[in-house]
């Protein structure tokens, strides 16, 4: 039986520097730099480049979004727990809200 192991490609390398680099500069909260650095790295710089400004982008989306829904259920009083229909309506607006950060 013939066994070889596959050489180390350059992605590889440099996924494994980038999740280096963010275990030292985020020691106490790595996870989610680290999760960052692995989804945005491509097969070329620029890829790599266009990822990140797409996922930037998507948070700040995001982060709006959440923040307009924390908004609408502080004002409207959404948390009632007995009423079923505000619990429908709070589920539509996270629907809604994944809509719009998805497109």
């Amino acid at each position: 039986m013939n066994f070889t192991i596959p050489k180390v490609g350059l992605r590889t390398i440099k996924t494994a520097i980038s999740v280096f680099l963010c275990l030292l500069l985020f020691p106490h909260e790595p996870f989610f730099a680290c999760l960052t650095a692995v989804i945005c790295l491509q097969s070329t710089v620029s890829n790599s480049v266009k990822m990140a400004i797409n996922r930037g982008v998507g948070t700040i989306v995001g982060a709006a979004i959440g923040l307009l829904f924390l908004i609408l259920c502080r004002n409207f009083k959404f948390n009632n727990e007995s009423d079923i229909l505000s619990k429908l309506l709070i589920y539509f607006t996270i629907a809604i809200g994944i809509i719009a950060v998805i497109y």
